[in-house]
């Protein structure tokens, strides 16, 4: 196909259907503020550690905002509240599959 000037290909395939499994088990968990995560096993991961994470991050947003620069801008656009907390997410996934204290 030709458009402005470019041109571009177009093609699809076949790719076979995954075959369904069923889950092994399931895990419940109880989302709060002062225990962030509680298991149904009974593990609990303390949101102290976040909380302080919250508290770095928000005082450095602050920081970075009064500057009002073009490098301050950048550092809060990478810096962005949801790629943080979805690292914070993921890594207390990982240290849950990994047997840590999950913090």
């Amino acid at each position: 196909m030709h458009r402005d000037g470019k041109w571009y290909l177009y093609a699809t395939c076949d790719v076979p259907e995954a075959e369904l499994t069923e889950p092994a088990g399931f895990l419940g968990v109880d989302l709060g503020i002062v225990n962030i995560a509680t298991t149904d096993d009974g593990r609990r991961n303390s949101g102290r550690y976040l909380n302080r994470q919250r508290h770095q991050a928000r005082h450095l947003r602050a920081r970075l905002q009064a500057k009002r620069t073009k490098s301050a801008k950048r550092l809060l656009r990478k810096r962005s509240r949801i790629s943080f907390f979805n690292g914070q997410a993921s890594r207390l996934d990982r240290d849950r599959a990994a047997g840590g204290d999950g913090r």
